[in-house]
């Protein structure tokens, strides 16, 4: 694993910088380098409880801040993003070039991102929903 940084930025201007890689050495999920899209999905199951959503704020999961900073916006940006990912995945094909792979990955802060410049096929299905 590469060596990787979260800077923080407090109210007082001061800047922490944290070690990604010790976090996720040291993270609260089991097998952090493993990736598992079910590993919430199988927490909520097993407390039955309302917590682990893609909208819950934790200390563990910052995707919308935590505690009174907490995004507002927070549960309708995760609706429409399971809206969008739903039309993406159930209306268009999605296809390398020729002779292609998987693009490789770029690394802006703690954010993971393929190579955005790499081209892709993509066409919407036949007989899908006109809108």
């Amino acid at each position: 694993m590469t060596n990787q940084s979260i800077n923080l930025i407090s109210q007082s201007g001061l800047i922490v910088d944290i070690s990604a890689t010790h976090a996720i050495e040291n993270a609260a999920v089991r097998d952090p380098g493993v990736f598992d899209g079910l590993r919430n999905y199988r927490k909520r199951q097993e407390k039955e409880s309302v917590e682990h959503h893609f909208s819950s704020p934790d200390t563990t999961v910052l995707n919308f801040g935590f505690g009174k900073t907490a995004c507002p916006g927070r549960f309708f940006a995760s609706v429409m993003l399971k809206i969008l990912f739903t039309k993406l995945v159930t209306e268009y094909e999605f296809k390398f070039l020729p002779g292609a792979k998987r693009p490789k990955n770029i690394l802006v802060h703690e954010f993971l991102f393929p190579y955005p410049w790499d081209r892709m096929l993509i066409r919407k299905k036949e007989g899908t929903c006109p809108f």
